[in-house]
């Protein structure tokens, strides 16, 4: 093994195989594993609880997923929670806002330019998507608590799964949370990027709003975006105004998303 191997391999990472090492062991033995002080071998645990679908290994694996510090172990991880589903979606909604310090707690400084709708930053809002949508419910109850911190993940999940699944079954609650956001800017910003993939006119007359009247420079720019993904019916002086902003990003993005 040279030295990259042996680097990766204390990260976690395994081949395909590796893990039939272990695959004698119950899911009881597999779950203390976990905990294993080799990334290599954790990384098999997970990987073997998730090929069996394991319900009992839910709690573990929520657990490790939480403190895994070790890259290709927590992808393990990840992935064995994705392929056990929808049970193990309570055990990551209460992980939103929880695993490491990726998470937007700031506006942003410049726009998203790609036309896809961009994956969660939050680790386990990752997950969460990959369930679709019997999550949403869940979601749903999260942003009605309105913690803030959980409330923005739960946003991001909640709108990339309706962009994929092309539901809008979440309309309703994300517009209810606009409305009692105005102290968050930074969960404005995420309903008015989650708007996208709610193209009624309720959500249409909110970014026009944002557009003309926010001071907001990050607002007045995704709502820009949100609104040249929604509809290319945008009246003029909407047009005129995103075109013309005195911020040079909004006018960037004007550019981009409404011609």
């Amino acid at each position: 093994m040279d030295s990259k191997q042996k680097a990766r391999s204390n990260r976690g990472q395994i081949a395909e195989g590796y893990e039939v090492e272990w695959q004698d062991l119950s899911s009881s033995e597999l779950i203390l594993l976990l905990e294993d002080p080799a990334a290599a071998v954790r990384s098999a645990a997970a990987r073997l609880l998730g090929y069996r679908r394991e319900l009992l290994a839910i709690a573990g694996l929520s657990n490790r997923l939480k403190k895994e510090t070790a890259l290709y172990s927590r992808l393990e991880i990840c992935t064995a929670l994705s392929r056990i589903g929808e049970p193990a979606i309570p055990a990551l909604i209460s992980l939103l806002g929880q695993i490491g310090q990726n998470q937007h707690n700031s506006l942003p400084e410049k726009g998203f330019r790609k036309r896809s709708y961009p994956l969660p930053r939050d680790l386990a809002a990752r997950v969460i998507i990959r369930m679709g949508s019997p999550a949403l419910p869940m979601l749903e109850e999260v942003v009605r608590e309105g913690d803030p911190r959980r409330a923005r993940e739960a946003v991001d999940a909640i709108g990339h799964i309706s962009y994929t699944e092309k539901t809008v079954r979440s309309e309703a609650v994300l517009i209810a949370a606009y409305q009692s956001a105005q102290g968050d800017p930074v969960l404005q910003w995420k309903l008015i990027r989650a708007f996208q993939s709610f193209p009624s006119e309720k959500t249409r007359l909110i970014l026009i709003s944002t557009i003309l009247h926010d001071s907001r420079p990050p607002l007045r720019w995704e709502a820009v975006r949100s609104l040249g993904l929604m509809t290319r019916d945008i009246p003029s002086d909407v047009l005129k105004h995103g075109r013309n902003d005195p911020d040079g990003e909004v006018r960037s993005m004007a550019r981009l998303f409404m011609g």
